[in-house]
This record gives structure tokens, sequence and C-alpha cells, in this order.
């Protein structure tokens, strides 16, 4: 039951990043309110997994197995889903963390105070508007890698950015490992 759970969670997941890499890939001409509209609605996509079962104890076992084996990723490293159980009964006190009620006391804990709020607020703007330029950077270097290479290349070959300096020339590197050969390639149609 747990590894088909994540399965489906790793799955969910992929839908979800890939959502989000065909959002911070589209054309350079989206604004930021645009960019920001289509980044919450790719977050509509991410998993959320319902588990249903005949007695509170199947489920807390479930929960249990999850808490303690945790899921691993497609890389074979583990982590912990976030979990709520909700309804009562609970025949197992290692659950009781996950439960509805004790989460939504925690949240509550931590918005109670007002400071703390408005500095996870301020931070979170802040970590917005340099996630939002990290975006543009990115876009830009994977536009300049789409420009030089069009067509698939060889698997000798591999693309790399000028990072030095990407942001004033737009350069990109064509590098063969196999004949130990480079050439350069600039981009010019996209200002830098």
């Amino acid at each position: 039951m747990v590894s088909t759970l994540n399965a489906l969670h790793l799955r969910q997941y992929q839908e979800y990043y890939t959502t989000i890499e065909r959002v911070t890939t589209e054309e350079d001409t989206l604004e930021d309110y645009e960019l920001l509209a289509s980044l919450n609605k790719a977050a509509k996509v991410k998993p959320r997994i319902l588990v249903c079962a005949p007695s509170n104890a199947a489920i807390d076992n479930v929960i249990v197995k999850i808490m303690s084996d945790r899921f691993v990723d497609g890389k074979g490293s583990t982590y912990s889903p976030s979990i709520v159980r909700v309804g009562a009964g609970s025949t197992n006190p290692k659950v009781s963390s996950v439960g509805l009620k004790d989460v939504v006391n925690r949240i509550i804990e931590e918005g109670s105070d007002v400071n703390k709020l408005e500095e996870i607020i301020s931070n979170g703007r802040r970590e917005l508007g340099r996630l939002q330029k990290e975006i543009q950077k990115l876009r830009a270097r994977i536009r300049a890698i789409v420009d030089a290479s069009p067509y698939a290349i060889s698997s000798d070959w591999e693309i790399r950015i000028d990072e030095e300096n990407f942001e004033r020339t737009g350069r990109v590197f064509f590098v063969n490992h196999r004949h130990k050969v480079s050439l350069l390639f600039s981009v010019t149609s996209h200002p830098f």
C-alpha cells in the first residue's frame, strides 16, 4: 500500500514539476503578474492524495509506515511527505502529531505573533523577488541554448553557457568531450 502511494506521489510531483518547467520556459513576453498567475495555476496540480480505510487502525498503520520508512524519490533519496490525518479514533499515539487538530493548532500558534507574521511576509516578498530575477536569468540562458541548437545534437556534444560573460555577451559553448573540441556561439537575437 505504501509503495503504491509513493509511486502515485512521485507521478503527481513529476506532473507538477513539468508544469512549473513549462511555465518558466514560456516566452519572455509574460509580465510578472502573468507569471505569478501561471505558477499559482501550476500549484493546483501539486500532489494531494486522499487515503481511506475501513478502520482507524488501518489508517494509523499506513501513516506510521510512511512516517518510519518515508517515501523514496526518483534518485533514491528519502523524504517525508506532508500528512494530515482527518477523523477521530486514532489508535496510535505516534499519529497524533499529524492529526487535523494538532496541525490546525500549530498553524494558529504560528499565526498569533504579528511580528513573526510580518517578518514571514517580508522574507517571502524578498524571496519572491529573488526568485523572479533568477527565473528571468534562467529563461535567458534556456533561450540562448535553444537558439544555439534548434536541432538535436550528438551525444558527444554538450552545450554550456559562458557564465562569466553571459549577461554581457550571451555566448554559448559547444563542447565535444570525445574529440576535446569546443566551439563558440554568440546569441545576438536577445539583449542581455
